[in-house]
């Protein structure tokens, strides 16, 4: 498996949400980021199972949805640049 981008319908194809295989992705507590059009550089697999860290930001990162916990703040949908 890897890390994808899947657009949230045909009217904003930019929108995307982060897969990996069938798992949906969120980005926890932290502000929106707009991703590089390689995701690769945004991103590394952190040495957790399903985690990946923000690089540079090692304390922050992709954690899949059903783990994140009751009113914890996360964001789910994120801005592609458009090259």
């Amino acid at each position: 498996m890897r890390l994808t981008r899947l657009a949230i319908d045909a009217q904003h194809p930019n929108r995307v949400a982060l897969m990996y295989g069938p798992v949906v992705m969120v980005l926890n507590d932290t502000p929106t980021l707009v991703l590089d059009a390689d995701i690769t550089k945004t991103f590394r697999m952190s040495g957790s199972s399903l985690e990946f860290e923000l690089r540079g930001q090692p304390s922050k990162g992709l954690v899949p949805f059903y783990r994140m916990g009751y009113q914890k703040p996360y964001v789910m949908y994120f801005d592609q640049q458009i090259d």
